[in-house]
């Protein structure tokens, strides 16, 4: 959007979301310029805590890091966590599938639950996100608030697509409520703001109007996550990283049905993250070492072991994995249903169409081919990606948020 042309003072913003995904950055962007009224969530570090043995301890402090950022007033934190405990305590005991199905209930819940709070404590901007604020937008709506979709998916439409191209089964009946869930809060929203102009793109294409689309994109810890040199790399396999969940969606059996075209011998792939399909990494134990999930700090270090991150996921809004990546001075591959796709050209890394794995391969054996021009390109990505901090962030989303509220304003 162009500039404002006069200033515009907005005093009460609500951000709403039921886990927390990059909610907690946005509620403390409008916390520094005076604007949050509130940040809802479920669950919040208030620093509560249950007496329990060292190993379980550790498992508190670490979800509990997930619940936190250092600089939001928690005072300004209303927490609506009934649902939330349900569903975490039946988690261990269901399928994948299950936990799917448990996740959009508990989002319908926090959803009810917010939209009776806001009948109490109406907002000048009620800021929602995806699957969890159909009825807050409807609750903030009658009270003349403006409603904003912080969209951190892909629309729906353009999801089914991918579904249905690249074979990845989904459950009926939920992808069909959260179709109906996802297409209301669109109707519903006066402004979206999205990641990537791949969701842009989709959006436009399922018929919301440009003009109530902004696209900012996520930063990372640049102080974190730091470019390094190389490590030696004369006559051993090219390093290869994936972050994220095995499961097709990722694109992760594309990426070893690649990789096992040149073998052991010239590539060695790492995988951090959760299994969720263990079929996937069925008869690659030569080539794939897998560490599970890891923390931030284990994350950094992993990226500089590595010579190319790859992200080829078969749909993907954004990807902060592959900002991290850069950021860290490494070149990426990614497939271009990635967001961070609009990152990436030949100084940075390669881009090629999801799902091939030939194509995949071509760009693997291209980043073998001359290692020294890697260190060039992780050079080059680690510049790409210097405005991409939090504070840049701030800037942008809360700049965009009172943009679209003075076209709101003139309107209506």
């Amino acid at each position: 959007m162009a500039g404002l042309s006069k200033k515009v003072v907005v005093r009460d913003v609500v951000v709403s979301n039921a886990t927390r995904l990059h909610a907690h950055r946005l509620a403390h962007a409008l916390q520094k310029r005076e604007m949050l009224q509130a940040f809802c969530t479920s669950l919040w570090d208030k620093g509560l805590r249950i007496p329990l043995g060292s190993r379980l301890s550790r498992q508190q402090e670490n979800f509990w890091a997930r619940r936190q950022l250092e600089g939001l007033n928690a005072a300004l934190v209303e927490q609506f966590s009934i649902a939330e405990l349900v569903r975490l305590a039946a988690s261990p005991f269901q399928s994948h599938g299950g936990r799917d199905a448990a996740q959009f209930r508990q989002k319908q819940r926090f959803d009810a639950a917010v939209a009776r709070w806001i009948g109490k404590n109406p907002p000048e901007i009620f800021i929602g996100y995806e699957i969890s604020c159909a009825r807050s937008f409807e609750a903030a709506k009658a009270t003349g608030s403006m409603t904003i979709l912080d969209l951190a998916g892909l629309p729906h439409d353009l999801v089914s697509r991918a579904r249905d191209r690249f074979g990845i089964p989904g459950a009926p009946a939920l992808e069909a409520a959260l179709r109906v869930q996802k297409q209301r809060e669109l109707e519903l929203a006066d402004h979206v703001i999205c990641l990537s102009k791949l969701a842009l793109d989709g959006l436009v294409a399922q018929g919301v109007d440009a003009k109530r689309i902004s696209i900012v994109q996520l930063g990372t810890d640049l102080k974190l996550f730091r470019s390094a040199p190389f490590g030696e790399h004369k006559d051993r396999p090219l390093e290869l990283l994936f972050v994220g969940g095995v499961h097709k969606a990722k694109g992760v059996h594309t990426l070893l049905a690649a990789a096992s075209r040149l073998g052991p011998e010239k590539v060695r792939v790492t995988i951090a993250g959760p299994v969720i399909d263990a079929a996937i990494l069925a008869g690659h134990q030569d080539l794939v070492r897998h560490v599970g999930f890891v923390g931030h700090a284990e994350l950094a270090a992993l990226y500089h072991e590595a010579d190319v991150f790859i992200l080829p996921s078969l749909w993907e809004s954004w990807g902060q994995v592959t900002v991290e990546a850069m950021a860290s001075g490494r070149p990426v591959i990614v497939s271009d249903h990635c967001g961070t796709a609009d990152l990436v050209d030949s100084s940075t890394g390669w881009v090629f169409p999801a799902g091939d794995a030939e194509a995949l391969e071509s760009c693997m054996v291209a980043a073998g081919g001359d290692r020294s021009l890697l260190e060039t390109m992780g050079k080059a990505a680690s510049q790409r990606v210097a405005n991409l901090g939090w504070e840049q962030y701030d800037k942008n989303v809360t700049n965009e948020i009172l943009q679209a509220h003075t076209l709101w304003s003139a309107v209506r």
